[in-house]
């Protein structure tokens, strides 16, 4: 898994443009060499940085070897059991010189000093890492006295080994800001320390990570597990010919990965009615995350103002009659939509949004104008009301248009929905998403209602609409989610 990212704030032991290219993931890494290839090529070899972020029982220390601007190889010393090693690749840069690399030879038990060419305004975190394979002891990067000027540095082999080395190539990245990240210092010691991230991210990030003082001589690595979304686990390991006890070091971390997001809070008004399925309605949306109000249809026209964005008109009867006696209502409702608010009816409240409702009562066609949303008419038969109030059933709906609301189904795919005396709709203009597939019971009048439509979607001036005869949010409120989702999606 890999990623590529162009746009990056960040001081690399100078003081850098603030953009320069970069990669990161993560591989499965065992004894045997690995090659890791990039997304695009760098200009120019670049410096490679690297950390287990797994904790299989290795004492992990990640070797590199044939860095080039295409790929890289490394391999864990040792290791009997692979690890998931994360990784970041960043692009040299030329800020007045090249950006520092080092060599080092034999000197085992020296410090040396790194002067930033300009200093930090703060003491900058820290990573580095040898950059190639010319001696093949475990060696790494021991650090210490890191200030705003500089900081000191050696390469450190584990007391097994005669504390020399051959020339290595050091590379180093320091900086005090690193965009669309998580990054800090802490103290850690060899017992397990969790670390919250400050901002969470969607997916489990790849953490690198250093330790940036020596207030204990022995060699150290830094372990990492229980990489989540939300933090991690860390500590310090001493190899085996020491004590294994280790005082607290001072370590960076940086997470590399994309951050979560709140998402924008959205405030949706329903209105009250007598409807069982309000209480669901508004269970639902304020589960996923909205903000719900709940408005008497009396107070719609001095309370809908335009900080909402969604008003939900759900079943019953009372909304068609509230239209057909308030004519306000009616043009609250017509202004909230076609400034761009949105409007969901669900079986009455989905009459409502028809231009006409044609009510056939003892076998009488009453036509009643309404809202008119949507250039289409609403069928309702005394009869279907009688019936279903009270008695709803799991309704069968195919497919006849396809959308985003029943994301996966195509034309001729079934759709199962509460059904309690919904409208049909009548329509030539209007996208109808699904159709009824079952006609009513046969004792009522009108109830061959299969190949009409049951839920029709489209726009009234800027706002979008979804009249919907069937009730999603009995038993399947994944679809009353898709409904909120389409009319508020650009």
């Amino acid at each position: 898994m890999k990623h590529s990212l162009l746009i990056l704030s960040v001081l690399f032991c100078l003081i850098l443009p603030a953009t320069i290219a970069y990669e990161y993931g993560n591989v499965q890494v065992g004894s045997s060499w690995v090659t890791v290839n990039f997304d695009n090529s760098f200009s120019s070899t670049p410096l490679v940085f690297t950390q287990a972020n797994s904790n299989n029982g290795n004492l992990v220390l990640v070797r590199l070897r044939n860095i080039n601007a295409n790929s890289f190889q490394m391999k864990i010393l040792g290791a009997k059991i692979p690890e998931t090693v994360a990784w970041l690749a960043v692009q040299e840069q030329e800020v007045g010189q090249t950006m520092r690399t080092y060599k080092y030879q034999n000197k085992y038990t020296t410090w040396y000093s790194l002067a930033f060419q300009t200093p930090f305004t703060s003491i900058p975190y820290v990573l580095a890492q040898v950059q190639t394979y010319n001696g093949s002891e475990d060696v790494h990067v021991d650090m210490k006295e890191v200030t705003t000027a500089g900081l000191k540095y050696r390469l450190e082999e584990p007391p097994i080994y005669d504390r020399k080395h051959l020339y290595e190539y050091i590379g180093f990245l320091a900086f005090e800001e690193f965009e669309q990240s998580n990054y800090g210092k802490i103290s850690v010691s060899t017992s397990w320390t969790t670390v919250e991230f400050a901002q969470d991210f969607v997916n489990p990030p790849y953490i690198i990570a250093q330790v940036n003082s020596e207030n204990e001589a022995d060699m150290v690595n830094v372990v990492i597990k229980n990489v989540n979304t939300h933090s991690f686990d860390i500590k310090l390991a001493e190899y085996p010919q020491n004590d294994g006890v280790h005082g607290n070091e001072q370590v960076t971390y940086l997470a590399l990965g994309e951050l979560y997001q709140e998402p924008e809070q959205i405030d949706i008004a329903v209105i009250r009615t007598s409807s069982s399925g309000v209480n669901n309605i508004i269970s639902i949306l304020t589960n996923a995350g909205y903000n719900v109000v709940e408005m008497d249809s009396s107070a719609i026209a001095s309370q809908l103002t335009d900080e909402y964005e969604v008003l939900i008109g759900p079943g019953s009867d009372d909304l068609v009659w509230d239209i057909i006696n308030d004519a306000s209502l009616k043009t609250t409702i017509q202004n909230f939509v076609s400034t761009g608010g949105a409007y969901i009816g669900i079986c009455g409240g989905a009459i409502i949004g028809a231009e006409r409702l044609y009510y056939s009562y003892n076998g009488m066609n009453i036509p009643l104008t309404m809202v008119g949303l949507l250039d289409a008419d609403a069928v309702e038969n005394s009869d279907w009301t009688n019936y279903y109030i009270g008695n709803s059933i799991t309704a069968n709906f195919i497919v006849d248009t396809e959308s985003s609301i029943f994301d996966g189904l195509h034309s001729g795919d079934a759709v199962l929905m509460t059904y309690a005396a919904g409208p049909t709709f009548s329509t030539s203009t209007e996208d109808v998403l699904l159709r009824f597939n079952q006609n009513l019971y046969s004792g009522l009048r009108d109830y061959q209602v299969s190949g009409r439509p049951a839920v029709i979607t489209g726009t009234y001036g800027q706002g979008k609409v979804v009249l919907s005869s069937p009730h999603p949010e009995y038993s399947y409120p994944q679809y009353l989610l898709s409904y909120v989702d389409w009319v508020t999606s650009e």
